[in-house]
């Protein structure tokens, strides 16, 4: 072998080993601060709309701290690990999570939804120190409440109304529909264009309209296969049907009852002895549903006030899994993040139709969150259809509502 080709064979021996022993790319220090989360959406023309959400990030004691700002609510997040440099975190209550790798100032990585049978991933990209939307100034006030009709592209349509306020270009609000609210939305109005997005930790809702002629109209986008259209002009005194007319007994039926599994397993009966001369909230639920972890928090707050003088509140939970442990792994993750103490049990499946099987004396099952409140003597007095959570203005009013209610009830 010539003598330079053994040199050559050599230093690329020496190459090999020399990579072999260099030692680990070192790990990167948690990147802090304030950024914007974007999941991606497509449609089936493949547009891309991009969902921000705002998230700040931080340390203590080394201790990686992450939140999302989301409107007047902030999201504290618990189960969240940086590791060299890649952070991954799950939202707490839902079966989400995060997967994001770090790399020249900017985050990328998956949404991954797991709250059904096969997980929904999304394209998330993240970019340091950027507003959730960017906005020109506007000489526009949409500021108050907006009449509003949203349509599925198939033609169905539902009533809602829109609340907005409004700082200079900034805008908060939320739509509130006969079945619930689109939470703490919160955007901009850039010259004569809306944008406003959401995100609960599960659902990421995008909103995106043009203003003219006195109407505001535009698309509402939550997922790849999300779409719907909406309309809106302004109108103080609009108001939605009843809540508590939308859900009712059919004729000849005074009561509810049920033989379902709690939480382990264990068959809860009602009406039984367990319940005899309590007054009964029953909440119909998923643990995917936003509007049911709000009722879930105020469900909360009325049984530890009135559970010592008789209230008892049975949650059945309708979810996205058909396997029990599954579901119930899911409810039990809601019950320990807000510490609920009063039942959970496993109903079925989260179509519609499986709670009309449940329930058959009721005239049909609208909207998760449901709320029936029955009496001492085990008759309905009233059922609620969907919750306006506390980004509405219908909130404290109905809290002063059902506080009197329970009592009333409670001192029959």
């Amino acid at each position: 072998m010539p003598f330079q080709k053994i040199n050559l064979f050599f230093i690329l021996i020496l190459l090999i080993i020399s990579g072999c022993n260099s030692p680990e790319k070192k790990p990167l220090a948690l990147p802090t601060g304030d950024f914007v989360f974007s999941i991606l959406f497509q449609d089936e023309t493949e547009k891309t709309f991009k969902l921000p959400i705002e998230v700040n990030i931080s340390s203590l004691a080394g201790k990686p701290l992450l939140e999302i700002r989301n409107g007047k609510e902030i999201i504290k997040v618990k189960e969240i690990e940086w590791r060299n440099d890649s952070l991954f975190f799950n939202m707490p209550v839902f079966l989400t999570e995060f997967a994001l790798g770090y790399s020249e100032e900017n985050f990328q990585g998956t949404f991954i939804k797991n709250d059904r049978e096969i997980p929904v991933k999304y394209e998330v990209i993240g970019v340091k120190g950027y507003q959730r939307f960017n906005a020109n100034s506007t000489q526009l006030n949409i500021q108050g409440n907006w009449k509003t009709k949203f349509s599925y592209p198939e033609g169905e349509s539902y009533p809602a109304i829109g609340e907005f306020f409004q700082d200079g270009n900034q805008i908060t609000g939320t739509f509130l529909t006969e079945t619930g609210d689109y939470r703490y939305l919160k955007g901009v109005l850039d010259e004569d264009s809306l944008k406003l997005s959401a995100f609960d930790g599960s659902h990421a809702f995008l909103f995106l309209a043009q203003i003219k002629d006195d109407s505001i109209q535009g698309i509402f986008k939550a997922s790849d296969t999300h779409i719907e259209y909406w309309k809106a002009e302004k109108n103080e005194t609009f108001k939605l049907a009843n809540a508590d007319s939308l859900t009712y007994l059919k004729p000849g039926s005074k009561g509810i009852s049920f033989s379902l599994p709690n939480l382990e397993g264990e068959t809860i009966t009602f009406p039984s002895e367990k319940f005899e001369g309590k007054v009964v909230v029953v909440q119909l639920m998923g643990s995917w549903c936003p509007n049911c972890m709000d009722e879930t928090v105020f469900l909360t707050e009325l049984y530890n006030k009135f559970n010592p003088k008789g209230l008892e509140i049975i949650s059945l939970a309708f979810e996205r899994f058909k396997n029990f442990d599954k579901a119930a792994a899911a409810v039990n993750r809601v019950k320990t993040h807000f510490g609920s103490q009063y039942h959970f049990l496993i109903a079925g499946t989260s179509s519609k139709e499986s709670a009309a099987k449940v329930l058959p004396m009721i005239n049909a099952v609208m909207s998760y969150p449901t709320a029936i409140f029955i009496n001492k003597k085990g008759h309905v007095v009233k059922i609620h259809t969907g919750f306006s959570g506390p980004g509405t203005s219908e909130y404290a009013p109905y809290v002063v509502e059902t506080t009197a209610i329970i009592e009333k009830l409670l001192s029959e």
